[in-house]
């Protein structure tokens, strides 16, 4: 389950103008990611970003905004609401290990 949304969370790896966080557990989130993996460098311990898109994890929240139908007006309640509501639950399937490759 969801425990909660975290508005003022920021990634602290990288520079990203998308804020907020979904706490998963403890300090397991789910967070704004890279928007070129290939190119970009974040690091993460356990979280799960969104990458692959600009603004993909605005893109994201707005996809749970759009399924929940939360009867706040803006954005920002929106997602508090959704949060507070305690009703999402997140399914993780196992992934196998990456290959560990020296850097050149």
């Amino acid at each position: 389950m969801i425990k909660a949304w975290l508005p003022n969370y920021t990634v602290h790896s990288a520079a990203s103008l998308e804020a907020g966080a979904w706490q998963v557990y403890q300090n397991f989130l789910i967070h704004d990611g890279p928007d070129d993996p290939a190119n970009e460098v974040y690091a993460t311990i356990g979280c799960i970003e969104i990458c692959g898109q600009p603004q993909g994890f605005d893109t994201f929240n707005n996809f749970l905004i759009g399924l929940s139908g939360p009867k706040a007006k803006d954005r920002a309640a929106q997602l508090a609401e959704i949060g507070a509501a305690r009703n999402l639950t997140i399914t993780y399937l196992k992934a196998p290990r990456p290959v560990a490759t020296p850097a050149r």
